[in-house]
């Protein structure tokens, strides 16, 4: 005896639409490690701009680096103008890679890897699976996030911060 496939939405098989989902879902992960790679493209396009000194671009990712420094040289010390988790990861960064504007960008790149795989989580929480994948391709495509993770700043760590209490508390 044969036993039919059920029957899905257009006509078509469950199975195949599995195996177009598979597909799918392939193709955006290969795309979201291209929008990475585009960043390390980039990183290094403008590495010369950030090995020289002063070369970062901001008050506050000066600040930041400082701070860290700081906290390499002397250990943590609670200030009423200091913000006191990205430069303590900053810290441990310079610590594991040397100090560099470079590898505060770097650790930027891994923030951003995680930001997309908790946004994804998060979206597959509302949405099917392809329509998570499709908003997390436009967040790693979406211009504002690729320059946030080309400068040493604190958005797109709190970003991650936002997003995993937000995954947690939904999980609960």
């Amino acid at each position: 005896f044969s036993e039919k496939a059920p029957v899905g939405i257009f006509g078509t098989s469950m199975r195949n639409r599995c195996i177009l989902n598979r597909k799918f879902f392939g193709l955006g992960i290969c795309l979201i490690c291209l929008a990475v790679i585009f960043r390390l493209y980039l990183i290094m396009v403008i590495s010369d701009h950030y090995r020289t000194p002063k070369a970062l671009l901001t008050i506050d990712a000066e600040r930041y680096q400082s701070t860290a420094q700081q906290i390499l040289r002397e250990g943590i010390r609670p200030g009423a103008w200091d913000v006191p988790l990205y430069p303590l990861l900053l810290a441990l960064f310079f610590s594991l890679f040397g100090v560099s504007a470079l590898v505060s960008v770097h650790l930027n790149m891994v923030l951003l890897v995680g930001l997309l795989f908790l946004f994804y989580k998060t979206s597959r929480l509302y949405f099917p699976r392809s329509s998570a994948l499709f908003a997390t391709l436009v967040l790693a495509f979406h211009p504002v996030f690729i320059s946030f993770s080309l400068f040493p700043m604190t958005e797109i760590f709190f970003c991650l911060v936002f997003l995993a209490a937000h995954y947690f508390f939904i999980k609960a």
